[in-house]
């Protein structure tokens, strides 16, 4: 028998640094954290099962304006993730 893959993520809370967001080694940067240095972010990664995260590709929620902003970061030349 063998084993099917679940579709599932995960959401975790991060706060914007140094113009950055960072998760498992890697910074995500975008110009627009420049703006929103401090402010905390929904972080949201996706897989299929423990352990196969997409960590390149998270989805950024901003959550200090009253609608929810949103960005999707993907790796850039293997020197960093840009949003």
């Amino acid at each position: 028998m063998s084993r099917q893959k679940l579709f599932y993520s995960r959401t975790f809370r991060r706060r914007i640094r140094q113009g950055a967001i960072v998760y498992a080694g890697s910074r995500y940067v975008s110009p627009a954290f420049d703006f929103l240095e401090g402010a905390e972010v929904d972080v949201t990664k996706f897989g299929y099962e423990v352990g196969t995260f997409y960590i390149s590709q998270l989805y950024i929620q901003v959550r200090p304006f009253l609608c929810l902003l949103g960005f999707w970061c993907y790796p850039v030349d293997n020197k960093g993730v840009t949003c």
